[in-house]
């Protein structure tokens, strides 16, 4: 076992002490969950003024909206910007002299975080399901598997997305508002702003072609049951897109440290 991969479990335990310091961030993280109660307010007026949503009543939404806070909570991750901080301070070089990948540096620490607010997120859909009668989930062992092994699939696609991102930080000062951009874009085919199952049939198609709805939308559709064709051709696209920002990152990283230099406030 590589010796870098020995030193995970401490990565992780200093990520969570972290987290568990800084609790006005956390604090700060549960309030930007009520974002997606926004826009489930605004869905379930639609559904109840229109009967143009067929299958998609008041608890449907609820549902959908509880399930896609705990998903953005494990998928939203913050590595474009911390990358971006650490190449202006030269906290970078720091990094590049520790016997631990860089990339894996900043897995560790947002992986640490989730291991705090997941549980947390986790516990409360768990209570309101069990609370609220509105909210339902399908009960079969295969679903909640699928949803779960899809909602990790999610989390290394995202962290991919953003860390390839992060490397455009070597040619420019605004890759935090490239990415910006780029999931800016992707929030309205990712299942984000609205259901996919609502979506025009031009859009829903592109969506599955893309890689934002493996990101959020697909973990969220395989919990509540929602038809999403073959979950099988959906984690196939999910691991292409994986393998992709993989050579991507990689060939970023190679031609961008080359050009990488120090430097401090």
């Amino acid at each position: 076992m590589p010796e870098w991969l020995r030193s995970y479990p401490q990565l992780l335990r200093s990520a969570v002490q972290v987290t568990l310091t800084y609790r006005g961030r956390l604090l700060f993280m549960f309030a930007g969950a009520l974002f997606p109660m926004l826009l489930l307010f605004v869905w379930l007026t639609v559904a109840s003024e229109s009967s143009t949503l067929p299958g998609w009543d008041a608890g449907r939404f609820v549902s959908y909206y509880l399930a896609a806070v705990v998903v953005n909570d494990i998928t939203a991750s913050e590595i474009s910007w911390s990358f971006d901080a650490d190449l202006r301070t030269g906290e970078l070089a720091a990094k590049l002299l520790r016997p631990f990948p860089v990339f894996h540096q900043y897995v560790a620490t947002e992986a640490g975080s989730r291991l705090v607010t997941v549980p947390i997120f986790g516990a409360v859909l768990v209570v309101l399901t069990v609370a609220v009668p509105m909210v339902a989930f399908p009960s079969g062992f295969a679903s909640l598997v699928a949803a779960l092994v899809a909602a990790a699939v999610a989390f290394v696609l995202a962290v991919l997305m953003s860390s390839t991102f992060a490397l455009v930080g070597f040619w420019t000062t605004q890759s935090g508002n490239v990415y910006m951009l780029w999931w800016g874009l992707g929030a309205f085919v990712s299942g984000w702003i609205a259901p996919l199952a609502l979506m025009p049939s031009w859009l829903q198609h592109t969506a599955e072609l893309l890689p934002f709805r493996y990101a959020l939308g697909f973990p969220v559709e395989l919990a509540l049951g929602v038809e999403t064709g073959s979950a099988i051709g959906g984690f196939a696209i999910a691991f292409a897109w994986i393998a992709a920002f993989i050579v991507l990152y990689a060939l970023l990283w190679r031609r961008g440290i080359r050009h990488f230099q120090a430097v401090s406030g």
